[in-house]
């Protein structure tokens, strides 16, 4: 059965609600893999605009090296985390949704140079 011309704008509409909101900041992220091992995973929940989480931090060879506890804002895909690791050492990871699947970002610790970061959902 084809559709008259004049419903196609209400059958695209249609189709898109079906594929549901994206995820937001919700869920498990990965640092991108680098050749040491090392990196960063953590679980985020929202509730509104609110983040809270919590992680690990791994070093060569994936060894565990502690634990991280995040909170900060998420605005319409703009997200702003305060990370402090178990051992005191406190960081910001500051930046943008990339599709549903990537954060991009900036990693600020105290006494280094600020640099660039990428997280995977898993």
């Amino acid at each position: 059965m084809r559709l008259p011309p004049l419903l196609y704008p209400i059958a695209l509409l249609a189709l898109a609600a079906c594929t549901g909101p994206t995820p937001g900041l919700d869920g498990t992220w990965r640092t991108l893999p680098i050749p040491s091992g090392g990196g960063i995973e953590f679980s985020l929940t929202t509730a509104g605009q609110q983040v809270t989480g919590t992680g690990q931090e791994y070093g060569l060879m994936g060894h565990p090296l502690g634990s991280i506890a995040i909170a900060g804002h998420e605005v319409i895909g703009t997200f702003s985390l305060t990370v402090r690791s178990d051992s005191g050492n406190i960081a910001t990871y500051a930046g943008n949704m990339v599709g549903a699947n990537e954060l991009d970002g900036t990693w600020t610790a105290p006494g280094q140079s600020p640099q660039p970061l990428r997280f995977t959902r898993q």
